[in-house]
């Protein structure tokens, strides 16, 4: 069976390839098969599953938009954080700020 890379899926598409990534970790699309070295590869239901999601569909219909972000970045004085290989952002959009951690 012939598989695809991210880039080709989120050419195909019409979506990021973050999206792909998001996508994945929330569970609307399966986790991909890899590469020996690394790389996802997707099936042509993961493109079908894509085409065929509202939300994507929805999107891609849509004007294009840009929005300026501004985010920061903290950890402690010791980088305690970033030794434990955890982010703590907080992104403003407009009025909306959004602290993730990752």
């Amino acid at each position: 069976m012939q598989t695809i890379n991210i880039g080709r899926l989120a050419e195909l598409a019409k979506v990021n390839i973050d999206t792909i990534r998001y996508y994945e970790k929330q569970g609307l699309l399966p986790p991909a098969s890899r590469t020996s070295s690394g790389y996802r590869q997707y099936e042509k239901a993961d493109l079908e599953r894509l085409r065929h999601d509202p939300l994507v569909e929805s999107l891609a219909r849509g004007a294009p938009t840009t929005r300026i972000l501004h985010s920061v970045y903290f950890d402690t004085p010791d980088l305690r954080l970033a030794r434990a290989g955890v982010a703590l952002r907080v992104r403003r959009s407009g009025d909306r700020f959004i602290q993730i951690l990752t």
